[in-house]
C-alpha cells in the first residue's frame, strides 16, 4: 500500500483521514505545519504528499515550492486537498506542477483510499 504524508491544520482533520487511510492499508504520516512537513520529508519517502492550502507557518504553496518535490522526489504525487475554490489558487498549483487538486467537501477520506487504490491521483 501507499505511503502518504497528510498535512493540515485541523487536528480533528488529521486523525479523520488518518485513520481512515490506516484502516485502508496505507501508512499515514501526519503534519500539521510546513516546517513538520519538511521534517518528515528529510527521512522519509513518500508515495503522496496532501497539503492543505492554509497551515501554519506558511502556507501549502510555500510547501510545495520549498520542498523541492517536483525536483527531489519525482515519484511522490502531490495533491492539494482544501475548501478552496478560487481560481487562483488551482492556476497557482498547477504552476507549481501539483498534479491534482482536490475540494475536501467532495472528497471523502473513504473516496480518497479508493482513489489511490485505483490509482486514479
Amino acid at each position: 500500500m501507499a505511503k502518504i504524508l497528510f498535512i493540515d491544520d485541523v487536528p480533528e482533520i488529521r486523525l479523520l483521514y488518518s485513520t481512515v487511510l490506516s484502516k485502508k492499508g496505507h501508512e499515514v504520516i501526519v503534519a500539521g505545519s510546513a516546517m513538520q512537513a519538511l521534517q518528515s520529508l528529510q527521512t522519509t519517502e513518500f508515495d503522496y504528499v496532501f497539503v492543505d492550502i492554509k497551515i501554519p507557518d506558511f502556507d501549502g504553496f510555500w510547501f510545495v515550492k520549498e520542498s523541492h518535490l517536483e525536483t527531489e522526489h519525482p515519484k511522490t504525487k502531490v495533491v492539494v486537498l482544501s475548501n478552496s475554490e478560487s481560481p487562483q489558487h488551482f492556476r497557482k498549483a498547477r504552476e507549481l506542477g501539483v498534479e491534482n487538486y482536490l475540494v475536501k467537501i467532495d472528497y471523502s477520506p473513504y473516496g480518497l483510499a479508493q482513489m489511490i487504490k485505483a490509482h486514479q491521483l
